[in-house]
């Protein structure tokens, strides 16, 4: 069955399903301190993570369940711009309230090219 209304042509949508999600849930103050400080799991997974942002089409969200986790990922994300020059607008923080404390989950979009 073809869309009808507003989604009628995207069946010949040339980007239609070129992207992958996956996500990664990892222990934020193991990572960051309250101040703002990476250690050096940190400083590894934001090395790994901007490698990658700078070299894929991709953006990631961060996500916590707590201010203290919004002020740390901002931190984080912050860290990776500065040190890395990855673009602002590939990453993002938000609140979700099915994330432990403590934790933060990274969504990871990958946008594939069309060949």
């Amino acid at each position: 069955m073809a869309p009808e209304g507003e989604l009628a042509g995207l069946e010949d949508d040339k980007y239609q399903d070129l992207a992958d999600r996956y996500s990664v849930e990892l222990n934020l103050y193991e990572m960051i301190s309250s101040k703002g400080k990476l250690y050096s799991l940190g400083r590894e997974q934001a090395k790994m993570l901007a490698i990658q942002l700078l070299q894929l089409p991709m953006h990631i969200a961060f996500e916590v369940s707590t201010e203290a986790g919004v002020q740390r990922a901002t931190s984080f994300a912050n860290h990776i711009f500065t040190e890395y020059g990855v673009k602002p607008g590939q990453m993002g923080v938000r609140i979700s309230e099915d994330v432990k404390p403590q934790m933060v989950r990274i969504i990871i979009e990958h946008h594939l090219a069309e060949e």
